[in-house]
């Protein structure tokens, strides 16, 4: 039984019994006279006994029917409710979505999660209240989103279930029902007594608290034994557009640039206008400049689905360091700020893998010198015949330094090329050329950082008429020098001239040189920026073997410290919620950190207009507002009883007099 306003009833009681008593027991002062005989006012004597005060009270049916009467009306304004005997199993499992459309607001400022588990609390309340007509049933509390979780199985304390409801935290992944089923039907298997080891399904009545966007509906069933109520929360009207997908990539010329490009999505019937900014490590650092137009959503009338708005935005290109992070924002207003944002982590810088064919120790020393993973050697007959064979072998390599060598075919890769030639379109080599002298250089190029060429001397150059996609980095007095290209997948660096045939050898600028030469080309084979991972995924790190614990902060700012047992096969998750995540370690006596980027990224959550009823399989399932879930409101039949007995009361009074 529950009391929605039992003051308003114990008020009325308190104002109106009191005074009903009292008009029955008080003495009635009337005055004196002398009369003859006594013997036709016996009525009256009688009268004068019952209203005094000091006289036992008789029973009088009019008081008894005008008290009951009284009670009656105090009870339906204390609004009683109960619980009358719906739950015929015994069983309940109380299903409660916690996805990323449960978090938009409503119209009294509370999210869809927060209005679910009120409706919740007071369900299990009404459940535990001992209802006319049942027990106590047992409760399981299962959060639902992208998995299933059992935060309580059933059980018969209510405060259990209580404790587990409040315990449930909102999440920005997606929603699926079909394993919270399973879970809850695998905990509904009991043993059957008629068959050793056989199980035995007992019945059960499931309760959804959701919007009704869920991902798997369409292969989720009831069956048999089972009844499923589904609690609509939120307005079916709800407005959201959003980010739903977001990339970057490496400009050919220079990959210490990326261009950034995204996709914005408008769920809403109408027209949507908005600013869209791009943020690199929390700074604004560009805006487009008229903003976009998104046209507005609708369904397609061949296949019967809702069809969302879409338009594809790109940025101008921006520098951004290893390991930055990279945010798309729309500047929108919504009912869902969760999909408003997308950010990417850019990768982190890497030690190349470096193969050398036919190199010279002067570049082969070079080059064992430079920061990189590994080199390999192999002579220019032996690159010739493996390529033929086994094209595919080259992508075990970041880097390959062709130093003199001329093979007649090269497949998609990453190139050094330091004098010979190299059959790749464009070049247009058509002689020698000798006694070259630098002309021209860009310095602000990345190949020509730390490069100094003024005092460059080149005996013998090959002569290259290069097409205008060939971007020349060094210009000699009879053509490039220093060129870079991108074909077919792949990115070379040409320069025109071998070494040996120079004097570069014996500058520092030589050095540098081939450090720029091959941390460009294997940046420009890397992806520009970490996979961004969907909410409820886990991410893999690998650490250093001395580690032993990291931190975990969340994209809110809360801190979770965590043991890792095998450094080189560690796992952080699932991360439920959208944004950047920080993984942070000790290596050495200094900090390390490793963000990670979450987005909400699947269409199907961007929709957050709430269902009114729910498809599974061949049964339609209508949702039931707050209340009606199974609490059955008493105080219209207490309003009748007590007309009733007003009635009646009306009828003896008739009778007495």
């Amino acid at each position: 039984m529950t009391w929605l306003t039992p003051l308003a009833g114990i008020i009325l009681a308190a104002a109106t019994l009191p005074p009903l008593l009292a008009l029955y027991i008080l003495r009635l002062r009337r005055p004196k006279r002398r009369v003859a005989s006594t013997l036709l006012w016996t009525r009256q004597v009688e009268d004068l006994r019952a209203n005094s005060l000091f006289q036992r009270m008789r029973v009088s049916w009019l008081l008894l029917l005008q008290i009951i009467a009284v009670a009656l009306v105090a009870l339906a304004l204390a609004q009683p409710q109960a619980d009358l005997g719906i739950v015929e199993s015994g069983r309940v499992v109380l299903l409660i979505d916690r996805s990323a459309s449960m978090g938009v607001a409503d119209a009294d400022g509370r999210s869809r999660l927060d209005a679910a588990k009120r409706e919740a609390h007071e369900r299990v309340d009404a459940l535990f209240g001992a209802g006319f007509f049942s027990q106590a049933p047992e409760v399981m509390v299962v959060a639902i989103a992208r998995e299933a979780t059992v935060l309580s199985p059933f059980s018969t304390i209510a405060a259990r279930a209580h404790d587990a409801i409040d315990a449930i935290e909102a999440t920005d992944e997606t929603t699926t029902l079909a394993e919270a089923l399973d879970v809850a039907r695998s905990f509904m298997e009991v043993p059957n007594p008629d068959k050793q080891g056989a199980p035995q399904e007992s019945g059960v009545t499931l309760e959804l608290w959701s919007d009704g966007r869920i991902a798997d509906v369409d292969r989720c069933v009831v069956k048999a034994g089972e009844s499923l109520r589904y609690h609509p929360m939120g307005s079916p009207t709800a407005r959201n557009a959003g980010v739903a997908g977001a990339g970057v990539s490496r400009l050919a010329g220079n990959p210490d640039e990326v261009a950034v490009f995204a996709r914005i999505m408008n769920w809403d019937e109408a027209p949507l206008h908005s600013d869209v900014e791009l943020w690199v490590d929390g700074t604004l650092r560009a805006v487009l400049p008229r903003g976009v137009d998104v046209p507005a959503a609708g369904e397609d009338p061949s296949r019967k689905t809702w069809l969302p708005g879409e338009i594809r935005v790109s940025f101008p290109s921006v520098t951004v360091k290893p390991d930055g992070i990279v945010e798309v924002r729309l500047v929108a207003v919504d009912d869902q700020p969760a999909d408003n944002r997308m950010a990417m982590v850019a990768a982190p810088a890497a030690a190349a893998r470096v193969l050398l064919v036919g190199a010279s120790s002067i570049v082969r020393g070079v080059v064992e010198a430079l920061p990189v993973k590994s080199v390999d050697a192999v002579s220019a007959e032996e690159f010739t015949t493996r390529v033929a064979t086994q094209p595919s072998w080259v992508d075990a390599f970041d880097v390959i330094v062709l130093d003199g060598a001329s093979p007649s075919s090269l497949p998609p890769s990453r190139y050094l090329v330091l004098g010979g030639t190299v059959p790749f379109e464009g070049l247009n080599p058509y002689g020698d050329k000798s006694d070259v002298s630098m002309r021209s250089v860009q310095s602000a190029h990345p190949l020509m950082r730390f490069v100094n060429l003024d005092e460059l001397g080149v005996a013998r150059a090959v002569a290259y008429s290069p097409a205008s996609d060939v971007e020349t980095v060094v210009e000699g007095s009879d053509g490039p020098l220093v060129m870079t290209l991108a074909r077919g997948g792949g990115q070379a660096v040409v320069v025109a001239f071998n070494p040996l045939d120079s004097n570069w050898p014996f500058q520092r600028g030589f050095v540098n040189f081939m450090a720029n030469a091959v941390e460009f080309l294997a940046a420009s084979g890397r992806e520009a920026a970490l996979p961004t991972i969907m909410p409820g995924d886990t991410q893999p790190i690998r650490l250093p073997s001395g580690v032993r614990s990291i931190e975990l902060v969340s994209p809110s700012g809360r801190t979770q410290e965590l043991a890792v047992t095998d450094p080189a096969q560690a796992v952080v998750g699932p991360l439920r919620q959208a944004g950047v995540w920080t993984a942070r370690w000790t290596e050495g006596g200094e900090q390390r950190v490793r963000p990670i980027a979450v987005a909400l990224q699947d269409p199907r959550e961007g929709r957050i207009g709430a269902l009114e009823s729910l498809a599974l399989g061949l049964e339609t399932v209508r949702g039931v507002k707050g209340g009606e879930s199974g609490r059955s409101a008493l105080w219209p039949w207490l309003l009748l009883a007590a007309l009733a007995v007003l009635t009646l009361e009306w009828l003896v009074y008739l009778r007495k007099v």
